[in-house]
């Protein structure tokens, strides 16, 4: 073999080896996880609400969500998080829809209402020293067509619920 074959070869192993302890070197985290189950959420939006002392985030799919706040007739406070949709006759009407609801519950109001897994109970999130918080999913029947694939990761926007100092 002549000089510059050599000198190809060698240089050709050099990287190779280089570029194998690169890959063994970089944290699984950081390589590609076509298959695993793992949500990346260092791009979702954080929603504050400091009238009842929490946050939570939110993917890319709750681009232009609006929380809509309701009391019911208990007194009991209902945020409603709803995302824009195309139908104007699905649900109220407004172009809107809630993949997420969640009840504020002041600790007084928590003895009328329905427990975990009663009917009509909600499961409980968190509690304060002041209320106490529960969720259900949004959809009053069937999610709108245009959302019914969509992924609002609600169980991570769960998680990720904390409750302000």
């Amino acid at each position: 073999m002549n000089r510059k074959t050599l000198l190809s070869i060698a240089v050709f192993a050099v990287v190779l080896v280089g570029a194998v302890l690169y890959f063994k070197s970089v944290p699984r985290s950081k390589q590609s996880t076509a298959n695993t189950s793992t949500t990346e959420t260092s791009d979702w939006k954080t929603y504050t609400n400091k009238e009842y002392g929490f946050q939570l985030t939110l993917t890319d799919a709750w681009k232009g969500y609006r929380v809509r706040k309701e009391i019911d007739p208990n007194g009991i406070t209902i945020l409603e998080f709803e995302v824009p949709i195309k139908d104007k006759e699905y649900g109220t009407g407004t172009g809107f829809a809630p993949p997420f609801l969640m009840a504020v519950y002041a600790k007084n109001q928590w003895g009328m209402v329905p427990k975990e897994g009663e009917p009509g109970g909600n499961d409980r999130m968190s509690k304060s020293d002041t209320y106490i918080f529960t969720f259900s999913g949004g959809w009053t029947d069937t999610p709108p067509e245009e959302l019914k694939n969509v992924d609002f990761h609600i169980a991570d926007l769960m998680t990720s619920f904390k409750l302000l100092p």
